[in-house]
């Protein structure tokens, strides 16, 4: 009897993997570099000699019949490193309402929006790195969440945010306790709203923990095919502000940045591209710190490109995460094949 009520249980859930949408998709990245170290002898992180790596990706999903979706997805981020390192998330869904568990973001993370320059925030880590439980549900054009990282058997590290438009002003707030991976409890609020063509957002946060705050605004303005943007953040450990311009006209793009931070030091870069047709795209860029790279990439069709970079990191303030494009430091050919 116990075999037949076993089999029969089989049979149903096996019907339904059937029945659910199974997809694949993965990367492989095959190539050399010819540096480990930056001019100032600092050694990086990045690759040295020859190197490799392969992920794959599977996702499951199934519509119910009451009106949910359910999914599933598991990542394998390395089979070079370790064939069990899987990260994983579970969700089930409705037209307004979700709840995730695994490799997904923290409430507060994922909703909170502000202008650059503010010391305060809030944690984008799930305590000790464990999975995260987070849901959310949306009514009246008002969406909230609330998560919990999962400390073996115990939901620690809340954090509460919400965010939703009224005519033309956003509005969000966000909350998190002091269990959290900084051990720090932080209230914020953020508005956004547009003047004829720029956009303004204003912010503030709140440590409550160490009694410290900030408060910023920050603006955006297109004019033709450049966009200019600046920030002010109003920190208790100091003041900082910062200009930016972008440009984009066809195949050629450039952005330029000047930030000074909360120690009056103040920092500029410099990045640029090029699409040149066929495929061929190239990229460079330069810092106040002398860093500078250049770079270019072939597309070599059916998901696959080239990669051939150049890249110095003089203090290894960098690490492997040189540019807009994050190249490692040295010589680079690198070819990677997505599917």
């Amino acid at each position: 009897m116990k075999s037949i009520l076993l089999a029969s249980v089989a049979s149903v859930a096996f019907a339904g993997v059937a029945a659910a949408e199974v997809t694949f998709s993965g990367s492989a990245t095959l190539g050399y570099n010819s540096t480990n170290a930056t001019s100032s002898g600092a050694t990086t992180d990045n690759n040295l000699g020859f190197y490799g790596d392969l992920g794959l990706s599977v996702n499951f999903t199934q519509e119910l019949d009451n009106g949910l979706t359910v999914s599933a997805s598991a990542d394998v981020a390395d089979l070079n490193a370790d064939l069990f390192d899987v990260s994983y998330e579970l969700s089930l869904t409705s037209d307004n309402a979700g709840l995730y568990v695994g490799d997904t973001a923290l409430a507060a993370d994922k909703m909170w929006s502000a202008p650059d320059g503010m010391d305060e925030g809030f944690d984008g880590d799930a305590v000790g790195g464990n999975p995260v439980l987070r849901g959310e549900v949306t009514m009246a054009g008002v969406t909230a969440g609330v998560s919990y990282s999962i400390d073996g058997g115990d939901l620690v590290g809340l954090q509460v945010a919400a965010n939703g438009s009224f005519g033309s002003v956003d509005v969000g707030m966000a909350y998190q306790d002091a269990n959290g991976d900084s051990g720090e409890s932080v209230f914020g609020v953020s508005a956004g709203m547009t003047f004829g063509a720029a956009d303004v957002s204003l912010a503030y946060a709140k440590n409550n923990t160490t009694t410290d705050s900030s408060t910023a605004i920050g603006v955006s303005y297109p004019a033709g095919p450049v966009t200019l943007g600046a920030y002010y953040a109003m920190n208790t450990g100091g003041n900082a502000y910062g200009l930016s311009a972008d440009y984009a006209n066809g195949p050629f793009a450039v952005s330029v940045g000047y930030d000074v931070d909360t120690a009056a030091v103040a920092t500029w870069a410099l990045d640029g591209s090029y699409d040149v047709g066929n495929g061929i795209a190239a990229t460079f860029g330069t810092n106040n710190e002398s860093d500078f790279y250049v770079g270019g990439t072939y597309d070599l069709g059916g998901g696959a490109s080239l990669l051939v970079s150049y890249a110095t990191d003089a203090n290894g303030s960098q690490d492997d995460e040189i540019g807009a494009n994050d190249y490692q430091a040295g010589t680079t050919v690198e070819v990677s094949f997505a599917f």
